[in-house]
């Protein structure tokens, strides 16, 4: 997840900068930045690499404002990531450079007032701080997909934070489609909650991954980091999603803890509720990891398929009525209230779908079986 422009812009250093062209061009990403002096023609292209953040006063073309055009070209031939002109002998871009930079999605600012060296030392240390996090994710990523050891576990943890305790907890959260980039979520949620606990925050996958530690467990810890973190989006009228892992009273358990804040997110999607806690997924505790497993799958399609292809086949709802059974935990009279019909009716699908499941799984029918089915379809449904 690169350092791109549209982060450079959520930076407080950038609030005094206006962009004039290239807005369509605000997803480049930045690897540096750098001042473009007296350098011209050719020698641009040799000095400038790609996705460098150009800084500028331009004062090697102020008495030729038609050399402005070519120098452009130069720089987005040589990959820059976009040209910023501080307003000492420009306060405006020619029309011909502006079709240039919309045309090529080149995006180009003026600023005024703000020092080279303090954006500078901004955003290469933006740029730096994102490429670290890069590589923690792609750790985090290796750590979940195979086997280490506590010791391994103990060693990456200090490596994100060295200030970490034992005692800690992993949410992740995502936002709905694209509500924003997450260089601002992070830096709102830092604000929001490093003052009382350890905080590391990882953009990772879609969203962002969040470490949260303490010296002592406290009571309804994950409940106020919750809140704070609800009331935090709601204000930035933002729809998300959030999973909350167990507390863990040992570092080693990172790797658990990161894994369980994923599932709660996935379970949290599939329910269509803003956050959930580990602790309140119940069965789907087992059945979201195993999703892949080829023997759960098996069961599922011995036992659901059947009642989908007889659904297709004869314009019936047994489906429909299983899931609100299932609902219900097998109450007949609640089932019908939900669906609108008689409860002789219930019972008459109910009976069919027992036979469905009988016939193709071989075994008896239990109600348990018909509800982890149910609990795998409502998975498979919403989950890739």
């Amino acid at each position: 997840m690169a350092f791109t422009l549209n982060d450079a812009l959520e930076l407080d250093i950038m609030q005094r900068f206006k962009l004039v062209a290239g807005k369509n061009g605000l997803h480049r990403p930045v690897s540096k930045v750098g001042i473009l002096d007296h350098e011209s023609g050719q020698t641009i292209t040799d000095t400038f690499i790609e996705g460098e953040f150009t800084l500028a006063s331009l004062l090697a073309v102020k008495d030729n404002v038609q050399e402005l055009y070519p120098l452009v070209e130069r720089l987005i031939d040589a990959g820059t990531a976009c040209l910023a002109i501080k307003t000492v002998y420009f306060d405006a871009v020619p029309s011909n450079v502006i079709d240039l930079a919309n045309r090529l999605n080149y995006p180009i600012f003026l600023f005024d007032v703000t020092y080279f060296e303090d954006i500078i030392m901004v955003l290469n240390n933006a740029v730096k701080e994102r490429q670290m996090t890069d590589q923690h994710a792609i750790r985090i990523e290796h750590m979940l997909q195979n086997e280490i050891t506590g010791f391994q576990v103990r060693n990456f943890a200090f490596e994100l934070n060295r200030k970490f305790e034992d005692h800690h907890f992993v949410f992740y959260v995502e936002r709905y489609e694209d509500q924003g980039n997450e260089y601002r979520l992070i830096q709102n949620i830092t604000k929001q909650i490093n003052k009382s606990y350890v905080l590391s925050l990882i953009p990772f996958r879609k969203g962002v991954l969040g470490i949260v530690s303490l010296s002592q467990p406290e009571d309804n810890t994950i409940e106020q980091v919750d809140t704070l973190l609800s009331d935090l989006l709601k204000d930035q009228m933002v729809k998300y999603n959030i999973g909350f892992s167990q507390f863990y009273s040992t570092i080693e358990g990172l790797k658990s803890s990161i894994e369980e804040s994923l599932n709660a997110f996935e379970y949290a999607c599939i329910n269509e509720r803003n956050s959930v806690q580990y602790t309140e997924m119940g069965i789907d505790r087992i059945l979201l990891p195993l999703r892949q497993d080829p023997k759960v799958m098996d069961f599922y399609n011995q036992l659901i398929k059947p009642i989908m292809e007889y659904d297709r086949e004869h314009g019936t709802d047994l489906l429909k009525t299983a899931e609100a059974y299932v609902m219900y935990k097998g109450d007949f009279k609640e089932t019908a209230k939900s669906l609108y019909q008689h409860g002789n009716t219930i019972r008459y699908r109910i009976e069919k779908i027992k036979q469905l499941m009988k016939q193709h799984s071989k075994g008896e029918y239990t109600y348990e079986e018909l509800a982890v089915a149910i609990r795998l379809h409502r998975i498979y449904r919403k989950v890739k």
